[in-house]
């Protein structure tokens, strides 16, 4: 079977990932996802398919949960986005990037 290829986010667009209870500090307070710039797959040794994130200046991480993209919102970008429902993205990717 041919996959899709129009399916797959473009490299560079903003994802996040559902954390699972165990990478979660504080089970009440702390954040249920993780937001990231999508960098592509990788191949687990199960032989699954994973996305890779960068969730920090040079912090990487292989989500092996369920991920969301939005392929339309580059958050590299310097400039936030004209789009009022983007910029709180922006900012949440900004303050990873200073972390």
């Amino acid at each position: 079977m041919i996959p899709d290829l129009d399916l797959t986010p473009p490299l560079g667009c903003f994802g996040f990932r559902r954390l699972s209870k165990l990478d979660r500090k504080d089970l009440k307070l702390s954040d249920k996802n993780q937001a990231g710039v999508f960098l592509g797959f990788a191949t687990s040794e199960k032989g699954t398919y994973e996305s890779i994130l960068m969730v920090g200046e040079r912090r990487f991480v292989v989500a092996k949960e369920t991920v969301d993209f939005i392929h339309n919102n580059f958050s590299l970008k310097h400039a936030p986005s004209a789009n009022p429902e983007y910029a709180w993205m922006h900012g949440v990717m900004q303050r990873n990037q200073a972390v």
